[in-house]
């Protein structure tokens, strides 16, 4: 693993995700595009470090007024694409899900359209996590809006097969539109992060970022 690009875990409240705590928050009260509602950063994950995305998210997820997550991706310090979710009374799994989306850079994506997968997990025998896919046509005519290349599974399609770099990769459609994976047109990521909006209930937490 490249040392220079460690995964980094920060999570907000202790017994969320089952991790160490980070940073400070207002609270938020409904579902809200308040910017004095503080986005905590509980998921941090950059490309091409051998680890596996999956496996790093793990599954404790307990009762922290959430009503918000944003999935995030970045490249060099740039937000590149997001989805807000609709984060109230989920689990660490079911979140992500197309019937909780809020708010998009996606513009062709709505929570009532055309998804074959929309899965943390389902296709991990494939290595394709976090997996919002349009439909299957053969792997040239795959298309879909995002993928988690992960370090295992069987990748048995061409566009999924990396050349002289290493796993994960964050595959995402660009200019806001879904993409035909077999193209290779796609954007490559850098880091993927994932936040939460708590509500009035939640305790702050106020420890530094570890």
């Amino acid at each position: 693993m490249d040392a220079s690009r460690p995964f980094i875990f920060i999570v907000t409240v202790s017994f969320m995700f089952g991790m160490n705590v980070s940073a400070d928050s207002k609270s938020c009260k409904g579902i809200t595009k308040d910017t004095n509602c503080t986005w905590e950063l509980v998921f941090h994950a950059p490309s091409g470090n051998g680890e596996d995305v999956l496996k790093a998210w793990t599954t404790k997820h307990s009762n922290c007024d959430i009503i918000s997550v944003k999935f995030q991706l970045d490249t060099f310090g740039e937000t590149v694409a997001f989805i807000e979710f609709d984060g109230r009374n989920t689990d660490d799994m079911n979140w992500f899900h197309n019937s909780r989306i809020l708010n998009s850079s996606w513009t062709d994506m709505q929570k009532a359209g055309t998804f074959n997968v929309f899965s943390i997990n389902k296709e991990n025998q494939y290595g394709r996590n976090f997996f919002i896919n349009r439909s299957y046509g053969g792997c040239g005519a795959d298309t879909g809006w995002f993928v988690v290349n992960d370090v295992s599974g069987s990748k048995p399609c061409d566009w999924e097969k990396v050349i002289n770099e290493t796993y994960p990769q964050f595959l995402y459609g660009k200019n806001g539109k879904v993409t035909k994976w077999g193209a290779k047109d796609y954007g490559t990521a850098h880091v993927l992060n994932i936040y939460i909006q708590r509500g009035s209930s939640s305790a702050t937490a106020n420890a530094d970022l570890q």
